[in-house]
């Protein structure tokens, strides 16, 4: 019940977000844990006594039971021991590793890129790659002009605000090929036409389907859109500050008129970030309120103190990995270290809770410690490769943030492992 509570709170943590889908899915993962708890001791009591109904006591009494756990037996014991023998340095390096992958995790900035979101396998990859090549980018950077009803869309004020965001755009460097109403007009006065005629003759002649995706006279608005090269967000951010000036003067030259930086590039780079960095502090949040939710049930303030450790060593550790891979959070690595910080967290509450029972009935701290380890060692390594080989699944899908949530979560269950099977044990040997 305890280990569903604390993996049911990091879980909600993302319920505080403010994208719709991560809250649904945390939500809804927080549900499912509690559902797996009414089945765990419900429905398995129900299926052991219908199965091992008469074969139970023969089946555990021979030995059959643990036979295919002694490799894990003897590594918990191997652990234990080592533990025993060297808690003092376990416990000193486990504590300076923390401090150390916690400045490295302070470094990791809001990382998003649209491409990420794209498959990178299987035919729909080359295709992306050919429209980037030739059109100069996939995604579009784009300027929304609206202009007053009582001016019209053929009138030389509309026609010279288009042309000067389309030149503000054209000129950027990080801007490859700009597309607007302006661009028509220009192929049409190659004909040797005016520019009004160009405008009249293009509103007669080119198909609506076309000309409405440029400007529409009803609504009073017309979109220029230029292609930028796939950038991470916080360089879509900064080419965003360059145009703002730019499009300031337009503003300045025709003040009834509104000039909007937007597009998907634009505005999936602004919210991103914010969320991604949202979703980091509710995170470390739910951490800290796990940790007290420990030291409730267990009613010790120690045991609390004692759990700080080993799960920021697991969050930490993560980050200064993806430090070093790729140098920032994104959506996938933030969502799956917190559900792998969910799932990490029951160690600790496993770990605890075996010294307790130990120690009543052990003649010291050692002796209690020694044997918890070699007890729910057991039990801690085979549930991570279960775990493991349920995440590494995500290891077939074409798309890279299903690929890299079960890398983080791998990862993160691995060094939680470490930590509550050598660190946790240690601290607690120091601490007596």
């Amino acid at each position: 019940a305890l280990t569903t509570i604390t993996t049911s709170l990091a879980l909600l943590s993302m319920a505080l977000s403010s994208s719709g889908l991560i809250r649904t899915f945390g939500v809804m993962a927080s549900v499912s844990i509690f559902m797996a708890l009414g089945i765990v001791i419900v429905v398995m009591p129900m299926l052991i006594e219908l199965c091992l109904k008469d074969s139970g006591p023969k089946y555990l009494a021979d030995g059959r039971a643990r036979a295919s756990s002694r490799l894990l037996d003897n590594a918990a014991a191997a652990i234990g021991s080592l533990v025993a023998k060297w808690p003092r340095l376990i416990a000193l390096s486990g504590v300076g590793l923390t401090a150390v992958f916690a400045v490295a995790y302070m470094q990791l900035d809001p990382r998003f890129r649209l491409s990420d979101m794209l498959p990178d396998q299987g035919s729909a990859a080359p295709v992306l790659n050919r429209i980037e090549e030739r059109l100069g980018g996939l995604f579009p950077l784009s300027v929304l002009v609206q202009w007053p009803n009582d001016t019209s869309a053929q009138s030389a004020e509309v026609r010279g605000a288009i042309r000067d965001v389309h030149q503000a755009l054209e000129h950027h460097a990080a801007i490859s090929k700009v597309n607007s109403f302006y661009d028509l007009q220009r192929w049409a006065e190659t004909g040797g036409l005016s520019s009004e005629e160009a405008s009249r003759r293009l509103n007669e002649v080119a198909p609506q389907d076309v000309l409405s995706r440029f400007i529409n006279e009803r609504q009073h608005t017309a979109l220029v859109s230029g292609y930028i090269n796939d950038l991470d967000a916080q360089e879509v951010l900064a080419l965003s500050q360059d145009l703002e000036p730019e499009l300031d003067r337009v503003r300045e030259r025709y003040p009834e008129f509104a000039v909007t930086l937007t597009g998907l590039a634009s505005l999936a780079a602004s919210r991103s970030t914010a969320i991604i960095s949202q979703l980091s502090l509710s995170m470390l949040g739910a951490v800290f309120i796990v940790i007290a939710v420990i030291g409730l049930m267990f009613g010790s303030l120690v045991f609390a103190g004692l759990s700080i450790v080993p799960n920021l060593f697991a969050l930490f550790a993560t980050g200064t990995w993806l430090f070093l891979v790729q140098g920032g959070l994104d959506y996938a690595t933030i969502v799956g270290v917190t559900v792998a910080f969910g799932l990490a967290v029951d160690d600790t509450i496993h770990v605890l809770n075996r010294f307790e029972l130990e120690l009543n009935r052990s003649e010291s701290v050692a002796a209690a410690i020694l044997r918890s380890v070699c007890v729910i060692g057991t039990v801690l390594i085979l549930t991570t490769l279960v775990l493991i080989a349920g995440m590494l699944v995500t290891q077939i899908s074409v798309v890279p943030p299903t690929r890299q949530f079960g890398l983080i979560c791998v990862s993160t269950l691995i060094f939680a492992l470490l930590a509550d099977l050598f660190v946790l044990p240690a601290l607690i040997l120091c601490a007596s």
